[in-house]
């Protein structure tokens, strides 16, 4: 779903606040996160003109989508969160704890979505790669389609990436402990027959 001239009016909004360095306008707004939407008076001063005709589906969601932005003020014209965590993934590695956090956003429930959306949204702001807040705002409104084609557009979003083919690319070429171990006698490490490499047993002593 293409986000409406409204959802970029209001990100818009959001934006002008913190070109302006509104300080006291984004601490509000992030305290809501981890609370209910709409629960502080203090984001009420900053959103009811956006608000106040909606309803309660969706004031709920431009909170929580007003909340996040004020964390990690920094927007992309285009994209879903899949194409976010792909830029992530690119910038510091395609990690089995990145997946492990995407995986669970995808599979929550509408209710669970914001404390996902928190964590994954901290991991773009680590990173430095912005959010595009339109889109998200518009797919949340579609988060309980029974075809799931939110989720799904978010898991290509991530896994069938232009931004990860280059390191695709490079996971393709012989590392040094590839190349060693193509060398040593059989049955010692990597012998066909599925026995871990070095490599990939340093990775699962290091994963989270």
């Amino acid at each position: 779903m293409t986000p409406s001239r409204h959802d970029a009016k209001f990100i818009s909004y959001l934006e002008r606040l913190a070109e302006r360095d509104h300080r006291a306008a984004l601490s509000d707004l992030a305290a809501e996160l981890g609370r209910p939407p709409g629960s502080t008076i203090r984001s009420l001063r900053w959103l009811s003109r956006w608000t106040s005709d909606a309803s309660h589906a969706e004031q709920a969601r431009r909170h929580l989508v007003a909340a996040l932005f004020a964390v990690h003020p920094e927007s992309a014209t285009h994209g879903n969160v899949g194409h976010t965590m792909a830029r992530v993934a690119r910038a510091r590695g395609l990690t089995p704890s990145l997946e492990r956090r995407f995986v669970a956003l995808l599979e929550a429930d509408a209710e669970d979505v914001a404390r996902h959306l928190r964590s994954l949204v901290g991991l773009a702001r680590a990173a430095g790669v912005p959010v595009a807040w339109a889109q998200l705002l518009a797919d949340l409104r579609r988060w309980d389609d029974p075809l799931r084609r939110v989720q799904s557009e978010w898991a290509r979003g991530l896994w069938a990436s232009e931004a990860l083919r280059g390191a695709d690319e490079e996971n393709d070429m012989p590392s040094e402990q590839q190349q060693a171990a193509a060398l040593q006698p059989e049955g010692e490490m990597g012998d066909g027959t599925g026995t871990a490499s070095a490599a990939e047993l340093c990775a699962l002593l290091s994963e989270p």
